[in-house]
């Protein structure tokens, strides 16, 4: 599994994050885990592709996953189409 941080906004929420994920056409599936407690955890697709990158955002740290059965040539994409728009660069 590959770990991609991402800095965010100090304003940033869930859901600024699920509306960049709208506008970035990625489909978003909201997940609890118990190894991060009121964080959020994220799975995202694309309709009609293969593959899921994950989103994780606790204790101020926020960072993609990408796990080696999961993989899409769409992560790369995404994940630049994401920091563009959360950053707002």
């Amino acid at each position: 599994m590959v770990n991609i941080p991402l800095q965010v906004p100090e304003d940033f929420s869930a859901e600024a994050f699920e509306a960049a994920c709208s506008r970035a056409g990625l489909q978003v599936k909201r997940l609890t885990l118990a190894k991060f407690p009121g964080g959020l955890h994220c799975h995202l697709s694309k309709a009609t592709q293969k593959g899921t990158l994950e989103a994780t955002w606790w204790n101020g740290r926020f960072w993609f996953s990408v796990h080696e059965n999961r993989k899409a040539d769409w992560h790369a994409v995404a994940i630049e189409a994401l920091r563009t728009d959360i950053s707002g660069s």
